[in-house]
């Protein structure tokens, strides 16, 4: 639960101690000199994220976790977990990539509405619905029915939902409440002991009810929706029961094939031109920046 987010936490954590220790010019050794004498060890497995879960299963045992921050000047227990402010502003989007994924892995009643979210995003709405007709209909009737303009674009799920990810990330209605709502999380925590426990709280307290909210920008960020209720109210309404009624086999194959093209040249083709338009419009009225983790050691003292 939520492995890969503390993970990337972790890996933060051991460059920052280490180049703390080495900027003061300690050895490993001399961190807790006079705390244990196994610390040249265990500085040693914090600087390269080992755990053992005897002596450091959270990294930092509690027990040290004040006496490193004092020795390598932290300002603050926050400021040795998680960084300055700009710290943890340079990371965040990369972290809110990372628990949307995780949290998509798992089974959990938020999952709706996580991709509810990301249907805003025009490419994922379309992807969302050529995976729901596969689902529903088959492959072959996927093939058979929907434009290869779209089938061919939109069904690489990887690419398309890291895009829809981002998407939602640079709304700013969002952005700037989830960093916010980030920073005073990581400041009232004061260890990293059941880190995976309290991020999925984090997800489901905070995290979600910012990326569902409906008030401050469904009337702007709304294309993604209008696309997906387009393309499933057009296929499903209009030519499905039709399609279902047809045994699907080589018999007849010759009036599948009349039939699709039909119904493209009298619905589909205009459904695929409006729903193209649309999309274009998104991406060059709303232009969305990939997200990168801006990160690095050399804003451990900013």
């Amino acid at each position: 639960m939520y492995e890969k987010t503390v993970e990337f936490l972790y890996n933060m954590i051991s460059i920052r101690v280490k180049n703390a220790r080495k900027n003061l010019g300690l050895k490993g050794k001399d961190v807790l000199i006079d705390e244990t004498p196994d610390g040249a060890n265990l500085i040693s497995a914090i600087e390269h994220n080992r755990k053992n879960p005897k002596k450091n299963r959270y990294l930092i045992p509690t027990t040290y976790i004040s006496i490193i921050q004092e020795k390598l000047q932290f300002h603050s227990i926050c400021h040795l977990l998680f960084g300055t402010e700009k710290e943890i502003l340079s990371y965040s989007g990369k972290l809110f990539e990372i628990m949307i994924l995780e949290s998509l892995e798992q089974d959990t009643p938020f999952k709706n509405l996580i991709m509810e979210a990301l249907t805003e995003d025009s490419a994922f709405a379309i992807n969302r619905f050529i995976t729901e007709f596969v689902n529903e209909h088959g492959t072959f009737l996927a093939n058979l029915y929907i434009d290869n303009r779209i089938l061919n674009k939109y069904s690489d799920y990887d690419t398309i939902l890291i895009q829809a990810i981002a998407y939602l990330y640079n709304n700013q209605d969002i952005k700037y409440v989830y960093e916010d709502a980030l920073i005073d999380f990581f400041r009232n925590l004061d260890s990293t002991i059941k880190l995976n426990k309290r991020i999925k709280e984090f997800v489901e307290n905070t995290l979600i009810p910012i990326i569902t909210r409906d008030a401050n920008y469904k009337q702007i960020y709304d294309i993604g929706n209008k696309i997906y209720n387009e393309l499933s109210n057009t296929y499903n309404e209009s030519f499905v029961r039709e399609i279902d009624s047809y045994d699907i086999d080589r018999a007849h194959l010759p009036e599948l094939e009349n039939y699709k093209a039909e119904i493209i040249n009298e619905i589909l083709t205009v459904t695929i031109n409006y729903v193209l338009e649309l999309s274009n419009i998104q991406y060059t009225t709303f232009p969305v920046p990939a997200i990168e983790n801006e990160w690095s050691p050399e804003l451990i003292n900013s």
